[in-house]
């Protein structure tokens, strides 16, 4: 009797066990949410009003010169010289500029916000999109690899201090990231699933994307890769050429159009006037070009001056957009995920490759390294570093059991040390601005 009322209780406490498990798993990514949302909120005010941050300063001048056309006048919006919605300035996409102004125009009735209060404004969007992306990580993660390593993806995405500093600005690096992450969520689903309703997905999220910033021009790339993965994956390409091409691959074929179409129409009525108004944004745009390639020199990119390609924004994205020793393995994370993608064949790891490998050689190159133009590839980076924590983890469980306890307190490590760090970068929103 006292046997059976052991078992009894054991089965009892097991199934307690399980629940509260059940719970905490269920409870995980909120929770990182609420926390994300709170640290990105917390000193939102940090400058008092004066707009140090001069980008911040351009697009909210920019943004709040926009205007609404009267209901009669609606044609005005395809004559770009008259048209009050052409912001007339390039350097950023126009897409960010319309979001903060639609929100103007809900807030204006009830409160006059002006430059400072549109900047709140503007900082709380921001923020929202940083926390959005840490939801996204972490369904790329998961689609990707498995449901640990999304939660860990995401609660570095959580920690990362680039993340959180960016998020305390109204500038557009945390909607281009927003886009970008979600767009190749889109282009994997389409190279795994080849659904009609992912290629449009997919496409517009790159158009946002290109809207916003265009150096989100290498995702389109990606784009294309995946939907010749779609087409293989239904019908490889047969050793004899046949007489016609297979059904499978007309059907891609189609549904590459239609993201093509997707990103047309999306570009163009997220950012009307890059065409409309095309020499002056084709101008800007080649002049951002030539800033960063200092064929321009202005006194802001000088201190860029001698820094070598590639090791500047490796050693300062490791040492200060994300601190040791998180920084380190989100780089060999790049090439932990480059290897996963040959050695698996997988096409969902080669398109996310094709994306993040091309932008940095891309972005590493330019002879002005501003910290935030990593941040695009920040979350791939943190969710190919986390991928290579669970792997690591998963081969110490199958072959060295005894180091399981080492391996777990490891992982549980590099995040309490990032949370120290992402902690105490906070501070320096507790106590006003020098």
């Amino acid at each position: 009797m006292a046997d059976s009322d052991t078992q009894q209780n054991s089965l009892m406490e097991a199934s307690s066990w399980t629940v509260v498990q059940s719970w905490a798993n269920r409870a995980a990514l909120p929770l990182l949410l609420v926390l994300a949302l709170a640290m990105r909120l917390y000193g939102i005010d940090w400058d008092g009003g004066f707009l140090f941050h001069p980008d911040e300063r351009a697009i909210l001048m920019n943004a709040n010169d926009l205007a609404w056309p009267s209901i009669t006048n609606l044609g005005v919006l395809f004559n770009a010289d008259e048209s009050p919605l052409n912001p007339r300035w390039f350097p950023y996409g126009s897409f960010p500029l319309y979001v903060l102004k639609f929100v103007d125009t809900l807030i204006s009735p009830f409160n006059d916000l002006g430059l400072v209060g549109l900047s709140r404004v503007g900082r709380v969007l921001s923020t929202l999109a940083d926390v959005a992306t840490i939801y996204v990580v972490y369904l790329l993660a998961r689609k990707l690899f498995d449901r640990r390593i999304g939660l860990l993806a995401a609660t570095f995405t959580t920690l990362a201090v680039i993340h959180i500093q960016l998020s305390h600005f109204f500038a557009v690096d945390t909607f281009q990231t927003l886009f970008i992450v979600t767009s190749v969520y889109f282009i994997v689903r389409v190279a795994q699933e080849g659904l009609i309703r992912h290629s449009l997905l997919a496409g517009g999220f790159v158009a946002l994307a290109l809207a916003t910033k265009v150096s989100s021009m290498p995702l389109l790339l990606p784009l294309v890769l995946a939907h010749v993965f779609s087409a293989l994956r239904q019908a490889p390409i047969p050793t004899t050429f046949p007489a016609r091409i297979p059904t499978e691959w007309w059907v891609a074929g189609r549904r590459l159009v239609y993201a093509g179409v997707a990103v047309g129409v999306v570009f163009f009525i997220a950012e009307p006037y890059a065409i409309l108004d095309f020499g002056r944004f084709w101008a800007d745009v080649t002049e951002q070009s030539e800033m960063v390639r200092r064929i321009r020199d202005y006194p802001y990119t000088r201190q860029y001056v001698d820094t070598p390609a590639y090791i500047y924004q490796i050693k300062q994205l490791a040492l200060f957009g994300l601190g040791l020793p998180l920084g380190l393995i989100a780089w060999a994370g790049l090439g932990y995920g480059v290897y996963a993608a040959v050695v698996r064949r997988s096409a969902a790891l080669v398109v996310v490759a094709a994306f993040v490998v091309p932008f940095f050689l891309i972005t590493g190159s330019f002879d002005v390294k501003f910290l935030r133009y990593m941040l695009p590839i920040t979350p791939f980076l943190l969710i190919y570093g986390s991928g290579m924590l669970i792997a690591g983890l998963d081969w110490v469980r199958a072959r060295r059991e005894s180091l399981d306890p080492w391996a777990m307190a490891s992982i549980v490590g590099i995040v309490a040390i990032t949370a120290f760090y992402a902690f105490s970068y906070l501070t320096i929103y507790a106590s006003p601005h020098t």
